[in-house]
């Protein structure tokens, strides 16, 4: 049980601008900050009219004019991702973009090993050269990779940048770099993912090209995977690309993404919370347990029988991965120390490949930032991932431990990291030096239930829950409303699944309204003394969900529950 905080509402008179929406939906929109007629219409109706021009982006228009003419002259191009789904997914975007309009032979692709380290390295430009490549589309990379770059000019091959990790000197000097986060670029949206700023650079050479842009639309699919693989917020132009791409998702133009629905059992709509959980994971367990190119090469499938095969394998790597990464978890847990903020664990005997999910189970069960490192064989490198809770920016403290370290990149709540074993004692120690790190965010580590709006069993109807519906997708810094009901009567004893999940009926005594609802991941020993039928005075906190059996019942989701 949590503490419960309930998010302001709007004064009376800033309610006037939401009349024609209900009162719950404007009370909510009021909460995310919107306060105008015109930005109400924007959020509701996510339209790529309302994106900014992709030109604002530092040094965009340069780089389409080089695609382009590597597009007019039928140059060899290599495209050069990450080992992750942000990566491959920003790669696969490219690739079936720029096959459309020049010869597939001129189009070649390279993914690193995991073993390789995170980045373009010799090994990609080594790819380019055996190729004959005078260009090199870097994605997810590329923003420090300051040598591979410079020997890759110095091969007369022209290097275009697209990336958002926030740069941290010394920066490389490729032919043109685009990323947004930038501390001289003027572009306004700063939180797109890769694939993000890939699809704007696409938008602008076709601009120049006088393609139908409705051709390059049809691939907002991959931007959408992209964007919730890699957990940036999704609010702003992210929000607009990922309800646009999930719209996308079971057409014919991507048959490999409709197979991956249909193998994985997603109801339409689909929501990010599926590709999250069900989608990700597979893609991402090839690369973990053998190489990306296989997730890949999947994603640029068009043919069903090569679909089938690709996703088997992908099953079969992803059961591994589950029993692998299990183990792994339950040894580093040992390692928490409760004295430390934030936590270095590590061993010689753990897997590369699932460091990053460990990492973030840590941090649900440590409510630590958590950094989880492996020893990388034959280099005497140990490289790691690192995952951070609110309040604390996992990027600036590496940054403050720079000396110690060989590589590092990310963002404020995830980072990738690589040092020498002699510095991993010391990483810990700087990292939870004196008053430098302060304890992280309550609302995490000692478990504040955020509430938005209050409401009695009567007020959820059909109609309200599609008003909600709207708000979608939701995500990060775009979290589905949780409301509370409270006062309410137990219809019957809880059924418990497994010891840990439960379903329940409630009755709202003042107006007779009965509702099922759910809970996963309820510890049975924490709520089955206070849920006993009969029981009243019983507050629920909750989402609202359809059932998947019974499409016309929605149910209460539950997050929380108390007592008076």
């Amino acid at each position: 049980m949590k503490s419960w905080s309930y998010k302001p509402l709007p004064p009376t008179k800033d309610i006037l601008p939401f009349a024609r929406e209900s009162k719950i939906l404007s009370r909510l929109l009021w909460q995310r900050g919107l306060r105008t007629e015109k930005e109400i219409h924007t959020y509701l109706n996510p339209s790529l009219d309302d994106l900014s021009s992709p030109l604002l982006m530092r040094n965009m228009e340069k780089a389409a004019q080089r695609l382009e003419q590597a597009i007019e002259q039928k140059e060899h191009i290599l495209i050069h991702g990450d080992y992750d789904v942000d990566g491959m997914s920003s790669v696969a975007l490219c690739y079936l973009f720029l096959k459309q309009h020049m010869p597939s032979s001129c189009l070649h692709s390279y993914l690193p090993h995991r073993q390789e380290g995170y980045g373009f390295s010799e090994a990609g430009l080594q790819s380019a050269t055996e190729h004959s490549c005078t260009l090199i589309l870097c994605l997810d990379c590329g923003t420090q990779d300051v040598e591979p770059i410079r020997r890759a000019q110095e091969k007369k091959i022209d290097v275009l940048v697209c990336d958002h990790h926030i740069p941290s000197p010394p920066l490389s000097n490729p032919y043109a770099l685009l990323n947004p986060t930038h501390p001289e670029d003027g572009y306004p949206c700063k939180i797109l993912s890769t694939a993000g700023v890939a699809f704007r650079l696409l938008e602008a050479v076709s601009e120049l090209r006088n393609y139908p842009l409705e051709d390059l639309h049809a691939y907002l699919p991959m931007v959408a995977l992209s964007i919730c693989a890699d957990l940036v917020p999704l609010k702003e132009e992210n929000r607009t690309l990922t309800y646009l791409g999930l719209k996308g998702w079971r057409t014919k133009v991507l048959p490999s993404l409709k197979a991956l629905a249909n193998q994985s059992k997603l109801a339409n709509p689909i929501k990010p919370h599926d590709l999250s959980f069900k989608i990700i994971p597979r893609l991402n367990a090839a690369g973990r347990m053998d190489h990306p190119k296989e997730a890949f090469k999947l994603l640029i499938s068009q043919e069903d029988e090569d679909i089938q095969q690709q996703i088997r394998c992908l099953e079969e790597w992803n059961s591994q991965r589950r029993s692998l990464q299990e183990k792994i978890t339950q040894e580093a847990l040992k390692q928490i120390d409760s004295k430390k903020n934030i936590q270095v664990l590590f061993s010689r005997d753990w897997h590369i490949g699932v460091l990053g999910i460990v990492a973030s189970r840590c941090v649900e069960e440590s409510r630590r930032p958590c950094i989880v490192l492996a020893s990388q064989p034959g280099v005497g490198i140990w490289v790691g991932s690192a995952r951070s809770v609110n309040g604390i920016n996992i990027h600036q403290e590496l940054k403050r431990c720079d000396h110690l370290l060989e590589r590092f990149g990310g963002h404020s709540s995830a980072a990738g990291l690589s040092l020498r074993e002699e510095n991993i004692s010391l990483l810990s120690a700087k990292l939870n030096e004196g008053s430098n790190v302060g304890p992280p965010d309550l609302s995490y580590t000692e478990g504040i239930q955020i509430i938005d709006l209050s409401l009695e069993l009567s007020q959820i109807s059909e109609n309200m829950y599609q008003g909600i519906e709207q708000l979608s997708p939701f995500g990060p810094e775009n979290h589905e409303p949780v409301f509370s009901s409270t006062h309410l009567e137990l219809v019957s004893a809880p059924k418990w699944y497994r010891e840990k999940h439960m379903e329940l009926q409630v009755k709202d005594p003042r107006s007779g309204t009965r509702k099922r609802a759910i809970g996963f991941y309820m510890d049975k020993k924490n709520y089955e003394h206070i849920l006993k039928k009969g029981s009243t005075h019983l507050h629920l906190a909750y989402t609202l969900e359809r059932d998947k059996f019974r499409q016309q019942e929605l149910l209460l989701n539950i997050k929380d529950i108390a007592l008076d």
